[in-house]
């Protein structure tokens, strides 16, 4: 019973048991809060406090610190080039001691254990010294935790408030543990954003194009096929979206991204996208050309284009055109073509009733049947049967028990190109299949052999000058004729010590200019480089590029399964995969002016050098460039001012050159790339050279054991990509068999493929090159005595484009297809005609258009007009201003007749 008689209500153990947990999450929940509140208060009360003094303190040492670096400070490395916001955090490891016992450089850890060399005035120290961390670190370890929000046991919280009251009194130890938490959880920040990570970088595929996203804001470079694009301030998320003739087919994307060190390089391979819902343009070749993405549009597009192009003309070119002469020249050659049409007509009904006319046809019947005796032979004599241009064949024979086994030793020239990368070679016993091999293009590699052309060291400018009276100093004797370009003046001592160059130029003299003899002067100076630190570089360029061809080999035989071989070969130099040998006889490679390109390296760096870029200090070797005695190439333009030297230099350096991304390998240019590999410069060209191969096949085989009963088939397919382009058209065809696997040929008119089938069917890209945009191809498919057809149908696109055939010569670029070609006018013409009703409005305007724009620009009837109009415009204003004149005058003529009727009344009256 409670105090006031009432019973308390009754829980059972399992609602005490909840109630005591929710008092229990309550009183952690409050003291969460009081602490939240309690870190606020001492960071707005004590450290926003502690750090303002601190920075007023610091605030008058501007850029620089009265610091002392000590080991195991937190420090932030400068860097000229990158923003601030982008800085690397560091620790420093080690403090490179000097005569002088001052600190000039010490040695610091990155984020990812590498350790970097810097001097001082390269390092940003942090607010908080490594000095507060020992006792920050004592005092927390001391300090108890308050409450656990996940307890395994009962806690009271009135002891756990008492103890906060305790530590609450204690003001110095809960400000020096915040401002150690604070400073631990920046570090921890900046520490997260410096180390480099796959997540820094994603790169995502969209249709059309791909999302880029980068956390630093560093430029990057984006290449797909021969499309490329920079970015030099990019945001944190770009979309770029490709060319329409690029995501036509599958298309890899490269992206080239620097993080501040270190270059790298990541690809992907995006899936083809709709053609027509990628032309984003009207007045272009992707929009006109291809009539059957949008056909009002490209009919309206082409008809501006026409109009355009023949007003242009005319306006350049000033030639006068005769409307009425044309039309009668029409309207005549009309009128002949009719009555030759029914004069041709009406003997062509009145023939057979001539006798004359069987006379004749009884006269050429014999010299028709010569002719068609002739047609017949020389038909025959014309056909032609298919033979190798290139074969080698021996074989012997012998039979066993079970089966019979052949040596053949046989050698067959197999071509690869740009479009058909790979070629197929079966071995066949009557109608039964010995060995099946299959060669694959992977790809080609150009090594270069380098060839050093100089070395430097990355300087800068300096100038030194002195100006002297004459018989005074060195300026005596011939003054400054004796002076040249190396000579060392005592005035200029402290540069003697750097290579430069010296001259001298005449000054003024006399009292006038504080010297005591009536002549001229001498104005000393010398232009020295300073290195800026201790690499040497070595320029060097590309004597010959050895090429490496890297292949594939598929072998599919009875005797064993099938085997893959992916090696490399070199020309001329047989590689051996019993029992095949191959042989890379030739090998074309188109133009490419890219690859005479100039190189400079570090050691470490390699990277691609700008056109005419001359360092100012050309050294013969690495020991003359690490001992300052080269050669020095000035670029500056100087002119005297009074007693000063006033100079003009074209600064080189070659530390931020070798460090810039753009020029830094590896390098993605439009069908080539520039890799760094063990020291020297790799080219991997993908698609375009041609190559010539020869495949011996020696060894013994069982010439009993493959007769394929198997029967192959394959549905119609539909074809889609390109007329006249370098990537053709594919169609996606399944191949099934009546057997678990097999090989089967394809045969589509001049084009052969062997492809694989099995009994559930696999899918297989056939590639073909296609001069017309209807595609058509009837094909049969084997893989034993039975011939099956399929078709092959759809309607291709065209790619080609003035514009990107003036860029490829622009930009030294060569490729096979980069030839000018023109779109099919045929299927043109069709596309049109199906959309009579917009044809014929947009040429009824196009030729009224002309014809108002040939009277306004060679008749004198708009003149006529003109003249007319301005007339009537002056006659209603010349009619306007006398009506308006009579309206302003009529008040007054009013007035003046009411005073002269006055006048007259006065005047009778007197």
């Amino acid at each position: 019973m409670s105090e006031k008689g009432q019973d308390r209500i009754y829980h059972t153990p399992e609602e005490a048991q909840q109630l005591a947990t929710q008092r229990q999450a309550e009183a952690a929940l409050k003291t969460s809060i009081d602490l939240t509140e309690q870190f606020w208060r001492t960071w707005r009360e004590q450290y926003l406090t502690s750090l303002r003094e601190q920075h007023k303190i610091r605030m008058n040492e501007k850029r620089g610190s009265k610091r002392t670096p000590k080991i195991g400070d937190i420090v932030i490395l400068w860097d000229a080039i990158q923003p601030r916001n982008t800085w690397k955090t560091a620790r420093i490891v080690q403090i490179e001691d000097s005569p002088s016992k001052t600190i000039r450089e010490v040695i610091v850890e990155t984020p990812n254990k590498r350790r970097l060399r810097r001097p001082i005035n390269r390092i940003v120290p942090l607010e908080i010294n490594s000095d507060d961390d020992s006792p920050a670190r004592q005092q927390q370890e001391n300090t108890e935790a308050r409450y656990n929000l996940r307890p395994r046991a009962r806690i009271n919280y009135k002891e756990q408030e008492a103890d906060e009251q305790r530590e609450r009194s204690d003001k110095g130890l809960i400000s020096t543990t915040s401002l150690f938490t604070v400073a631990l959880l920046s570090l921890c920040v900046q520490m997260t954003r410096a180390v480099p990570n796959k997540s820094d970088h994603q790169l995502h595929c969209k249709e059309g194009g791909v999302i880029l996203s980068q956390s630093n804001g560093l430029p990057y470079e984006i290449c797909a096929e021969e499309y490329c694009i920079e970015f030099r301030t990019p945001r944190h998320q770009e979309i770029v979206k490709f060319p329409s003739q690029i995501t036509l087919h599958d298309h890899l994307v490269k992206w080239k991204t620097f993080d501040g060190t270190d270059v790298t390089i990541m690809e992907t391979t995006c899936r083809a996208a709709p053609f027509c819902k990628q032309i984003d343009c009207v007045f272009c070749s992707a929009m006109m050309a291809n009539p059957e993405c949008w056909p009002r549009i490209a009919i309206a597009a082409t008809g501006l284009m026409i109009y355009a192009g023949v007003a242009v003309c005319y306006c350049i070119f000033h030639v006068p055109v005769v409307v009425g002469t044309p039309l009668l020249y029409f309207l005549k050659i009309t009128r002949s073509c009719g009555k030759w049409s029914i004069k041709l007509m009406w003997k062509f009904i009145t023939s057979p009733f001539s006798t004359s006319y069987r006379r004749r046809r009884r006269r050429y019947s014999l010299s028709e049947r010569v002719i068609l005796l002739a047609i017949v032979y020389i038909a025959t004599a014309q056909g032609c049967q298919d033979v190798n241009i290139f074969a080698h064949h021996s074989r012997s024979c012998y039979i066993t028990n079970h089966s019979e086994y052949c040596t053949i030793d046989t050698a067959e020239i197999l071509k690869i190109n740009p479009f058909k990368q790979e070629a197929c070679l079966r071995l066949r016993n009557n109608h039964a299949s010995v060995l099946e091999t299959k060669l694959l293009w992977k790809g080609l590699n150009l090594v270069c052999e380098k060839q050093t052309t100089l070395f430097s060291r990355s300087t800068r400018y300096a100038l030194l000058d002195s100006k002297r009276c004459p018989h005074a100093g060195s300026c005596t004797g011939e003054k400054c004729g004796n002076v040249t370009r190396t000579s060392q003046i005592s005035e200029l001592h402290r540069a003697n010590h750097f290579p430069g160059i010296t001259g001298c130029v005449e000054s003024c003299g006399g009292p006038g200019c504080d010297c005591f003899y009536p002549s001229s002067g001498c104005l000393f100076y010398r232009i020295y480089l300073i290195p800026n630190d201790e690499k040497v570089y070595e320029f060097f360029k590309c004597n010959r590029w050895k090429p490496i061809v890297n292949m594939q080999l598929q072998v599919n035989d009875a005797d064993q399964s099938p085997r893959e071989y992916n090696f490399q070969v070199v020309p001329n130099q047989p590689r051996s995969l019993p029992p095949f040998i191959v042989t890379l006889s030739s090998i074309s490679i188109p133009p490419t002016p890219m690859l005479h390109t100039n190189f400079l390296t570090d050691g470490t760096i390699i990277a691609q050098t700008p056109t005419q870029l001359e360092p100012p200090l050309a050294c013969a070797s690495a020991q003359h460039a690490a001992n300052l005695t080269c050669e020095v190439r000035e670029d500056c333009k100087c002119t005297p001012a009074e007693v000063k030297m006033k100079c003009d230099c074209k600064e080189v350096n070659l530390t931020a050159l070798i460090r810039e991304p753009r020029y830094r390998l590896p390098i993605l240019q439009p069908n080539l790339e520039f890799h760094p590999i063990n020291g020297t410069v790799v080219s991997k060209i993908p698609q375009l050279p041609t190559a010539e191969f020869v495949l011996r096949i020696k060894g013994r085989f069982n010439t009993t054991a493959m007769r394929s009963q198997a029967v192959c088939t394959s549905e119609d397919a539909h074809c889609q990509g390109c007329y006249k382009c370098a990537k053709g058209a594919k169609a996606l065809i399944t191949c099934k068999s009546s057997t678990p696997r097999t090989w089967a040929e394809i045969q589509c008119g001049d084009d052969a493929f062997t492809v694989q089938c099995t009994d559930q069917g696999v899918q297989t890209n056939l590639s073909f090159v296609s001069e017309t945009a209807l595609f058509y191809r009837k094909c049969t498919i084997q893989c034993g005595i039975t011939i099956s057809e399929f078709k092959i149908t759809g309607l291709l696109h065209y790619t080609g484009s003035l514009e990107g055939a003036v860029r490829r010569v622009l930009k030294g670029e060569s490729e096979i297809f980069s030839e000018i070609n023109l779109p099919d006018f045929t299927h043109l013409a069709e596309t049109f005609l199906t959309w009579w009703m917009t044809l014929a409005i947009t040429a009824l305007l196009v030729i009224v258009a002309l014809l108002i724009t040939y009277f306004a620009v060679i008749n004198a009837f708009p003149c006529t007009v003109t003249n007319t109009i301005c007339h009537i415009f002056l006659a209603l204003s010349r009619l306007t201003f006398r009506l308006l004149r009579i309206l302003c005058m009529i008040p007054f003529r009013c007035l003046y007749l009411c005073l002269g009727k006055k006048t007259k009344s006065e005047e009778k009256n007197l």
